[in-house]
């Protein structure tokens, strides 16, 4: 019977040159492109619209762009007719003139189930409460994995390689 043995440790060299890829990469994207929050963290509306008749996510699209609007997401709900838009924050009258838009240019009536406009407050508390939930995570997994292998070491080892 044949074993072959692969010596990882003669190969730590590419090892680590694709590891410092893949990290300058991840650095630099995050330099050129920056985070990009969702609704939740920076604030804006969801508006929550049924049509009257089966309407496409393109024809939404194409509507807001000519309002000048850029939508976050749209998504169809399971009844095919209603649709969730999610949309940086707008006033009730910009609503207004979006909805109007929307009947005239898509030919339907619209019937408003759910308008709500989240603040960058709650954005911020939701950003502290994600923060503490990660920092327990951390934790807890540094204090299994030095309980698991009777060793610190080890777990600071393994939370380093999380970041």
């Amino acid at each position: 019977m044949n074993k072959r043995m692969i010596k990882f440790l003669d190969y730590w060299k590419y090892f680590t040159a694709v590891s410092l890829a893949v990290l300058l990469f991840g650095f630099a994207s995050m330099y050129y492109w920056g985070h990009t929050y969702s609704i939740d963290f920076v604030g804006g509306t969801n508006l929550q619209y049924l049509f009257n008749k089966e309407t496409s996510k393109r024809e939404i699209e194409s509507s807001l762009l000519s309002s000048k609007i850029q939508a976050v997401s749209i998504e169809k709900q399971e009844d095919g007719k209603s649709f969730l838009i999610r949309l940086p924050a707008i006033s009730e009258q910009r609503e207004v003139i979006l909805r109007n838009t929307l009947e005239k240019d898509i030919g339907t009536k619209i019937v408003v189930i759910k308008t709500e406009t989240v603040g960058p407050v709650i954005g911020g508390e939701t950003l502290k409460k994600t923060g503490i939930a990660a920092l327990i995570a951390v934790l807890g997994i540094l204090l299994y994995i030095a309980y698991a292998f009777r060793n610190v070491n080890f777990a600071v080892a393994a939370i380093a390689a999380l970041f």
